[in-house]
C-alpha cells in the first residue's frame, strides 16, 4: 500500500533517479561537444596541410612550366648558334677556296688576332 511517507521516498527516489540522468545528459553533452571540437580541429588541420599541399603542387607546375618555357628559348638559341655556325664555316671554307693562291692572307682556324695597317708601322 501507498502511504504518504512511502509516496514521499518514491518521490525523493525519482528526484534523484532524474538528477543522475540529468547530469548524465550535461556529461554526454559535453563529451560529444569536445568530439565534435576535436573532429572540427582534426578536419581543419586535414584542410590546411591539403590547401599547403595544393600551394606547393601549384608552385610546382609553376616552376615546371616556366623551365618548359627556358628549354623552349635555348632550343631557339641552340638552332641561331648552330645557323651562325654553319655561315661561319662557310665562309672560312670560302676564304680558303679563294685565299688559296696567297698564303700572305690564309690564316688557320686557331689565328684570330687582325692584322692593324698605318703608314707609322711601314716606315
Amino acid at each position: 500500500m501507498l502511504d504518504s511517507s512511502s509516496l514521499s521516498a518514491l518521490g525523493r527516489y525519482f528526484d534523484r533517479l532524474m538528477a543522475g540522468i540529468e547530469q548524465n545528459i550535461r556529461y554526454l553533452s559535453e563529451q560529444a561537444q569536445m568530439f565534435t571540437q576535436v573532429q572540427y580541429d582534426r578536419a581543419g588541420n586535414i584542410i590546411d596541410g591539403a590547401d599547403a599541399e595544393i600551394a606547393r603542387y601549384t608552385d610546382i607546375l609553376r616552376q615546371l612550366d616556366e623551365l618548359e618555357v627556358d628549354f623552349d628559348r635555348i632550343a631557339h638559341i641552340k638552332e641561331i648558334v648552330k645557323g651562325y655556325r654553319s655561315r661561319v664555316e662557310t665562309l672560312e671554307r670560302d676564304l680558303e677556296s679563294s685565299g688559296g693562291s696567297s698564303s700572305r692572307h690564309k690564316h688557320s682556324p686557331s689565328h684570330h688576332h687582325k692584322h692593324k695597317h698605318s703608314a707609322s708601322r711601314h716606315k
